[in-house]
């Protein structure tokens, strides 16, 4: 798994074997090499919009979602930043996996799987939707009165590699773009998170 050229939105240290053999041990199952690859890498993370866990928060979403009853040969390995779990086999081989509505874990598979060494190695690049013309961008269009709190929200959930006083200065001339080629069924996710959605609009220009 070669990382060296992609831009994480956030990063952790390693991850240690003692945290893997807990991981191990809380789930029916055993953590595939190609996850315990990444880990050693990096211990959760964001990247290019998606949430991978940690180790704890591997063992969190377990039990949340109750795998071990409803889907037990999975385990949950991150998210969309919404309601899609990203899932993949809890067997040492496993490769492939694939995003499933939290609400139906236990109820149905994916309905599309990939292979997880190659996403992570083209810097998971969103998947193409059938419909191009759904292809926009997230766009800034006024400010409420409370702009500090707006603009920090703003930079967390959509990810946004720039400093909040650069930010700050960037929304003095709005509408202001701050997604580009983003998908409106994505975007409508990350809008719907924020305090203040009546401040985005999504255009397909």
């Amino acid at each position: 798994m070669d990382l060296k050229n992609i831009e994480f939105i956030e990063k952790n240290k390693p991850a240690i074997d003692e945290d893997i053999h807990l991981v191990n041990n809380q789930i029916k199952g055993i953590l595939p090499d190609v996850y315990k690859e990444f880990l050693k890498i990096t211990n959760g993370a964001v990247l290019n919009g998606y949430v991978f866990y940690s180790t704890k928060e591997m063992i969190e979403m377990y039990k949340c979602h109750d795998f071990s009853n409803n889907m037990p040969e999975y385990i949950s390995i991150g998210n969309d930043n919404g309601d899609w779990e990203l899932v993949i086999k809890a067997t040492k081989d496993a490769t492939l996996c694939g995003f499933l509505d939290a609400g139906s874990i236990g109820i149905s598979d994916p309905d599309e799987w990939f292979d997880f060494r190659l996403w992570i190695n083209e810097g998971c690049k969103m998947f193409e939707e059938d419909d191009n013309s759904d292809l926009g961008k997230v766009y800034i269009i006024k400010l409420p009165k409370e702009k500090l709190k707006f603009l920090a929200e703003t930079k967390r959930i959509f990810f946004l590699n720039i400093s909040t006083g650069l930010l700050y200065k960037k929304v003095n001339t709005l509408p202001y773009v701050i997604m580009e080629d983003i998908y409106i069924s994505k975007a409508d996710t990350y809008i719907e998170q924020t305090s203040f959605p009546e401040c985005y609009e999504f255009r397909n220009d």
